[in-house]
């Protein structure tokens, strides 16, 4: 069997899958949101205060409150990408990440991504991520991103009279 696409239909396919495709784009580096119900998990609920350091970054931690969830469920997270939170009314809510929100710290154990920069040792690093970036303020000894066992160093290119030369 042969299907014949006329050239307006085929501009209507093709519409149609572009949006398609825009619209996964949007939504690829969203959380998708599932409350659960309580028994479900075999889990108990007691109101506990959800404290900021609990909220993965990609949350809101004012959010998170309004949204009813009382304490962050570690042992119920099956993997770096997803974080669940008991709620107010004894369900829980699980979030799934298309990207990890989780790493493995060289010590084995399992801690939340942060993006925040530290000043230590003469200089910004992230301390809490896979990913490491040390940014020297001397923008001479650049930057550094490493991940594993791979690293990349940025030096910006300078001319004689110190004023960046764009390549």
């Amino acid at each position: 069997m042969f299907v014949i696409i006329s050239k307006g239909n085929k501009k209507k396919i093709i519409s149609f899958a572009l949006l398609i495709s825009i619209v996964m784009a949007v939504f690829s580096n969203t959380a998708i949101t599932t409350a659960v119900k309580a028994e479900t998990l075999d889990e108990t609920t007691e109101e506990v205060t959800l404290s900021e350091v609990d909220v993965p970054e990609l949350l809101s931690y004012n959010d998170a409150v309004a949204n009813g969830h009382t304490a962050r469920q570690y042992y119920s997270e099956p993997d770096l990408y997803t974080a669940v939170f008991a709620n107010r009314d004894g369900s829980y809510t699980y979030y799934n990440f298309s990207e990890p929100i989780k790493y493995v710290g060289s010590d084995g154990n399992i801690y939340d991504k942060r993006s925040e920069l530290t000043y230590t040792r003469g200089k910004y690093i992230t301390e809490q991520n896979d990913v490491a970036v040390e940014i020297s303020p001397d923008a001479a000894s650049g930057a550094v991103l490493a991940v594993g066992n791979s690293s990349i160093t940025i030096v910006p290119q300078f001319v004689a009279d110190n004023t960046v030369h764009h390549v």
